[in-house]
């Protein structure tokens, strides 16, 4: 605005957004834990993909809100600009829901011309 630039990091424009950090660590220890000694404790196959989709969707869902809300209010919305990271977010937030949703709801992809 008038010549000068202003730039808001999504953690502290969006505080909710560290949920999203939360439960991206939250899959990544529960994963490792599906790698280790104690998978036997953890939950069957299919109890394990629902969780990743709701942990997924859940994260989403987030990432999503952050993009449409602009910070400062519908006042701003008109000067503010998303940069690359608030793309990259989501596309991000995109790969991870898609592979538990496939599995989920056996959605099959075929190849072309088949």
């Amino acid at each position: 605005m008038f010549g000068t630039s202003v730039t808001e990091d999504g953690l502290t424009s969006h505080g909710y957004l560290s949920i999203v950090m939360i439960i991206c660590l939250a899959i990544l220890g529960y994963l490792v834990l599906r790698i280790s000694p104690m998978r036997p404790v953890l939950p069957p196959s299919r109890m394990h993909e629902l969780l990743l989709l709701a942990a997924t969707a859940a994260n989403f869902a987030l990432v999503v809100a952050g993009f449409v809300a602009t910070p400062g209010g519908a006042d701003w919305a008109s000067l503010m600009s998303r940069q690359f990271g608030s793309y990259a977010g989501g596309i991000a937030a995109l790969a991870a829901v898609v592979p538990p949703a496939k599995s989920v709801f056996n959605i099959h992809i075929r190849p072309y011309g088949r």
